[in-house]
């Protein structure tokens, strides 16, 4: 699944802080004899997150051309 959130307006009520990359030079200036490193690619923790009610609205899955008959009733049985 892949969320376009430029056009939902789900990133223009998010804040996300910046992280500037490290150059080759300061990344060298931390690595020793003996250090451990990892990656961790954490992207799709979003879905684990509670969203607030003024960003849900933005974040939400639009289904409805799929289920055009249940859109007009509602969600009651038909």
């Amino acid at each position: 699944m892949v969320y376009d959130g430029t056009k939902s307006g789900l990133n223009s009520v998010l804040w996300a802080p910046w992280f500037p990359l490290p150059t080759v030079d300061s990344h060298l200036c931390a690595v020793e004899k003996d250090t451990f490193m990892g990656d961790l690619d954490i992207g799709e923790m979003f879905l684990n997150f509670m969203l607030t009610k003024k960003v849900q609205m933005h974040a939400g899955v639009d289904l409805t051309p799929y289920f055009p008959d249940e859109a007009m009733n509602k969600g009651k049985p038909v």
